[in-house]
């Protein structure tokens, strides 16, 4: 279950290494020779390492997601970051209003479109930003431990050509 900010609430105990796909029943050859599927697990493990790290602050995956566009692009409306992270509305205003009561964002109306809202990176919200930009790198790190960093930046720059908008300029605002 996911509560508006992101973070996925557990029932129960916190996950098992299970989450992590150290262990657990590996997938089938007929799976693994398939670069998608290896490439979901490795985005599966990559977010579970992530919610673990942010875990000690008070930002979720999504909400950090939403700092780093507004810190950006800001000021920025709600409509461009939904469409920069493929995030519904709905859900970034969710996101917004908890940045927002966080004190992390400011929320003021768009000078040329007064029907919308210009979102702006607040002091305090600059300082929990660094924060997680801190605990997102050991998530990282975490996850390509096995890595020398020559493949890092080889794996970054294949991802980064098979998913154009990687390296492409923000949408309009």
């Amino acid at each position: 279950m996911e509560n508006p900010i992101g973070r996925t609430q557990r029932r129960g105990a916190v996950g098992t290494d299970a989450d992590l796909y150290e262990t657990g029943p590996k997938l089938p050859d007929g799976l693994t020779r398939w670069t998608t599927y290896v490439m979901s697990r490795a985005t599966q493990r990559g977010w579970t390492l992530l919610n673990r790290r942010l875990e000690s602050s008070e930002l979720s995956p999504r909400l950090h997601a939403l700092l780093v566009v507004v810190r950006d692009r800001g000021p920025v409306s709600q409509q461009a970051i939904s469409e920069v992270l493929r995030v519904d509305r709905t859900t970034i205003v969710a996101i917004a209003d908890a940045a927002e009561e966080a004190g992390y964002i400011s929320r003021d109306r768009d000078r040329v479109d007064r029907r919308r809202y210009a979102l702006k990176l607040t002091e305090a919200g600059r300082r929990e930003l660094e924060r997680g930009d801190r605990l997102v790198a050991e998530a990282h790190d975490d996850l390509m431990a096995d890595l020398t960093e020559a493949e890092r930046e080889t794996l970054h720059g294949l991802l980064v050509r098979l998913v154009p908008a990687a390296g492409a300029a923000y949408p309009e605002a």
